[in-house]
C-alpha cells in the first residue's frame, strides 16, 4: 500500500488531501470442504486506487482536556483487475469493485483523557454497471485505565 497523506490548515478547518494505491493478491492452497467439494481460489488480485480527502473542524472544547470536531470526506475509488473466478465444485465469477464515489460525515469526541467515542455515516455510489452502492455506520467508545 501506498499512501500520500498531509494537511493544510484554512483558519479553524483542516483540509487533509489525501491519495491511496492498493494492491492485494490472495494465496490460497487449494482444499477440500466437509461435504468433499474441491475449493480452488486461485491467485485472485486486485489494483485500487483512491483519491479525495477530508475536511475537519473543532466544534467545541471544555474542561481543559475534552473537544469535539465533526468531519466530512470525499473520495472517488477506481478497481482494476482482469475477469476472475474462484471453484466450489462449479466455478463463479468473482464480482468487479468497478469506480465509486463516496461521501460521509463523522464525528470524533474526548470527553476526557480517559473517555472517547466517535461515530461516522458513509454513502458510496457505484458509478456504471460494476460494483455496488450503499451506506454504512461505523461507531466507537473508548475508555482508558
Amino acid at each position: 500500500m501506498v499512501q500520500l497523506l498531509g494537511s493544510i490548515r484554512l483558519g479553524g478547518i483542516v483540509v487533509e488531501p489525501q491519495v491511496h494505491l492498493v494492491y492485494q493478491l490472495l494465496l490460497s492452497d487449494p482444499a477440500r470442504d466437509v461435504d468433499g467439494f474441491d475449493i480452488r481460489l486461485g491467485r485472485p488480485d486486485q489494483l485500487t486506487m483512491r483519491a479525495g480527502g477530508r475536511l475537519s473542524k473543532a466544534v467545541s472544547s471544555f474542561r481543559g482536556d475534552g473537544a469535539v470536531s465533526l468531519y466530512s470526506t470525499f473520495h472517488v475509488t477506481s478497481s482494476y483487475g482482469g475477469r476472475q473466478f474462484v471453484s466450489f465444485k462449479d466455478s463463479f465469477a468473482l464480482s468487479d469493485f468497478g469506480s465509486s464515489l463516496e461521501g460521509g460525515l463523522g464525528v470524533n469526541a474526548e470527553l476526557s483523557s480517559s473517555v472517547a467515542f466517535h461515530g461516522d455515516i458513509v454513502y458510496k455510489h457505484k458509478l456504471g454497471s460494476l460494483g455496488h452502492s450503499g451506506s454504512s455506520f461505523s461507531g466507537g467508545f473508548r475508555y482508558r485505565f
